[in-house]
């Protein structure tokens, strides 16, 4: 499969590599690819650069972006036409970083608002990126990625994508309701969980 990932930070670089390595072809959009740095892409020669308006093209697209630059990268891609947005956000802003108050609305939906047109699935966005680096396989188990949106197909597309990583996932249904379980402040944000397949 191909994706584009929009951003070029730890979540991008950690998504690619896997990817790569389960023979996937990768996109990196950026406002400017000039100004990336290449040096730490060395390791995955096969990744191409683009500009966001190019890579926001794709059938599936990643949105990987701090939570302040996403207006701007998603204004460079006016329409969607029902391509699939995947949403690794989460709203911190600021360094050291803070979980920004969104007085109980859902982000993955403030996205949705954002990209109309979007089939929106939140996914990646719960699992802290030095947790996913170590890999899908643990003793005895196997990691768990949380997957909400309220498009079956493109959900499913996202869900096979994932699986194909080597990972299990969990569809906790529409966003709405499992986006708030899975983003940021939310009770799955930030766990390690385990499908424990000892007994399997």
């Amino acid at each position: 499969m191909k994706l584009s990932i929009l951003g070029s930070g730890r979540v991008a670089h950690s998504v690619a590599r896997r990817a790569i390595a389960a023979a996937h072809e990768i996109v990196i959009g950026s406002s400017d690819p000039s100004k990336i740095d290449r040096e730490k892409w060395l390791e995955l020669p096969s990744v191409e650069f683009t500009s966001i308006s190019e890579a926001g093209l794709d059938d599936v697209v990643l949105l990987a972006v701090p939570w302040e630059h996403v207006d701007h990268i998603l204004e460079q891609i006016p329409t969607w036409d029902r391509r699939i947005l995947i949403d690794a956000t989460n709203p911190f802003v600021g360094t050291p970083p803070r979980l920004l108050d969104l007085d109980g609305q859902n982000a993955s939906l403030l996205i949705s608002k954002k990209a109309p047109g979007a089939k929106v699935v939140k996914a990646f966005n719960s699992i802290k990126m030095e947790i996913f680096d170590l890999g899908p396989k643990v003793k005895n188990g196997t990691r768990i990625l949380f997957v909400s949106g309220d498009e079956r197909r493109a959900k499913e597309r996202v869900i096979d994508f994932i699986e194909s990583l080597g990972f299990k996932t969990i569809d906790l249904g529409g966003l709405a309701e499992g986006g708030l379980i899975q983003q940021a402040g939310g009770p799955l944000a930030g766990k390690d969980i385990i499908l424990n397949e000892s007994n399997s």
